[in-house]
C-alpha cells in the first residue's frame, strides 16, 4: 500500500497563499492611498531619479520665493527712482524761475531746496520688511542723512560728496536658477544720488540776495546730470526685472514637468490597480481554497 503525504504540499499552498495576500495588501494600501509605494522600494525603478527630480523641485520652489520677493523690491525701488527723478525735474522748474528773475529771494530757493534736499533723503532710505534697499549690504540702518553734519554745507564750484552715505557699495543678488546668479539695485552713493543731493545742497546754501548765480546755474547743470544717471539706473532695474521675472516663469515651467512627471512616477493608475486586487483576491480565494481541500483529504480515500 502506497503512502500519501500532505505535509509539502500543505506548507507550499500556505506560503504561496501568504505571498499572494502580502500582495494584496500592498495593493490595498496602494488603492487607498493613490501612490504606488509607501516608500522608494516599491518603486525601485525610478527611485532615484525620483530623489533627484524631488531635490530639484524643492530648489527651484525655493528660487520662485527668493526671485517674487526681489521682484517686489525692484518695483518699489523703480517707484522710488521715478519719485526722484519727478522731485528734480520739479526742483528744476523753481531753479528755472530763480535764474529768470533779478532775485532768487522772491523765489524762497532755499527753502524749497532744503525742503526738496529732505524729501530725496527720505526716499533713498526707503525701508521695506526690515531692510533700507538703497544701503548696499548694510541694511539695518538708514544710509543717508543730509543732516549737517555729516553733509555739510556745499558751494560752488564743487566735487562729489558723499559724506551723506552711510552704508556701502555691496550690491544684492538672487539666485534663479542653477546657473544664474543675478544682481539687481544700487547703492545710495551712486553718481545719480549724489548729484541729485549735491545740486540741492548749493541750492539750499547758495546767497539769495545778492543772488549767487553761478552757483544756482551749477545746480541747475546738476539736476540735469541727476535725472540722466538715474534714468540709467532705472533701466538697470527694468532690466533686472524682467531677467528675473523670465527666470520665474522658466521655474515654474519646470515645476509643472517635474510635477507631472513625478505624479506619473509615484502615483497608482486606479483602473490598473482595481484589475490586479481582483486578480490578487482571486489568487488568494483559490490558495485558501485548495489548501482547505488538502487539509480535509483523508489517507483512507486512497486505500
Amino acid at each position: 500500500m502506497e503512502r500519501i503525504s500532505t505535509f509539502a504540499n500543505n506548507t507550499a499552498l500556505m506560503a504561496q497563499a501568504l505571498k499572494v495576500q502580502s500582495q494584496l495588501a500592498e495593493k490595498q494600501m496602494e488603492s487607498a492611498s493613490g501612490d504606488k509605494s509607501q516608500d522608494y522600494k516599491g518603486v525601485a525603478q525610478t527611485a532615484s531619479q525620483i530623489v533627484s527630480l524631488e531635490s530639484s523641485l524643492n530648489r527651484s520652489m525655493t528660487y520662485v520665493d527668493n526671485g517674487e520677493l526681489v521682484i517686489g523690491r525692484i518695483e518699489i525701488m523703480q517707484s522710488s527712482i521715478t519719485s526722484l527723478i519727478d522731485l528734480a525735474n520739479n526742483f528744476k522748474s523753481d531753479l528755472t524761475a530763480t535764474l529768470g528773475g533779478e532775485n532768487a529771494s522772491t523765489v524762497g530757493i532755499n527753502t524749497i531746496a532744503n525742503s526738496n534736499l529732505e524729501e530725496a533723503a527720505a526716499t533713498i532710505n526707503l525701508q521695506v520688511g526690515g531692510r533700507y534697499l538703497f544701503a548696499g549690504s548694510a541694511t539695518d540702518h538708514p544710509p543717508v542723512s543730509v543732516e549737517n553734519p555729516p553733509y555739510t554745507a556745499i558751494s560752488s564750484p564743487s566735487t562729489a560728496q558723499d559724506s551723506y552715505y552711510s552704508g556701502n557699495d555691496d550690491i544684492a543678488s538672487v539666485q534663479v536658477n542653477d546657473n544664474l546668479n543675478l544682481e539687481y539695485g544700487v547703492a545710495g552713493s551712486d553718481t545719480g544720488f549724489e548729484t541729485l543731493l549735491r545740486a540741492m545742497n548749493i541750492s539750499a546754501n547758495a546767497s539769495e540776495d545778492p543772488m549767487d548765480q553761478a552757483a544756482f546755474e551749477e545746480a541747475f547743470e546738476l539736476l540735469n546730470e541727476a535725472i540722466d544717471a538715474l534714468l540709467v539706473v532705472q533701466t538697470e532695474l527694468t532690466v533686472a526685472y524682467n531677467t528675473t521675472e523670465r527666470a520665474l516663469d522658466d521655474q515654474v515651467d519646470y515645476q509643472l514637468y517635474a510635477g507631472n512627471w513625478l505624479d506619473d512616477a509615484k502615483t497608482a493608475d486606479v483602473g490598473q490597480t482595481t484589475l490586479e486586487l481582483s486578480q490578487l483576491e482571486a489568487q488568494l480565494e483559490a490558495s485558501y481554497s485548495a489548501t482547505t481541500k488538502l487539509i480535509n483529504l483523508s489517507l483512507t480515500d486512497y486505500i
